[in-house]
């Protein structure tokens, strides 16, 4: 499974997909999302962030001015090791 930037994954398993706007997803794939981001959010509550995307990296582009979205992204990315 390609790990490339054409595709977002929730854990190597979960494949989520291309995702332009809300209506790409599924009900199951939205619920299985909401679950990650509930595990995710402990994880951080917990221990402050782990390794599971070191060596990765992160790359975002932002047509919009939204320094709060690009802060969140970098922030998470840090947390988890990238």
């Amino acid at each position: 499974m390609s790990k490339m930037a054409t595709s977002s994954y929730l854990t190597s398993s979960h494949q989520i997909g291309d995702c332009l706007k809300a209506s790409d997803l599924s009900l199951q794939s939205v619920r299985k999302l909401c679950m990650k981001a509930e595990e995710m959010s402990r994880l951080v509550a917990e221990k402050g962030g782990d390794s599971r995307l070191q060596h990765r990296v992160l790359g975002s582009v932002f047509y919009e001015p939204s320094t709060r979205t690009s802060c969140s992204f970098t922030a998470a990315m840090m947390r988890l090791g990238g």
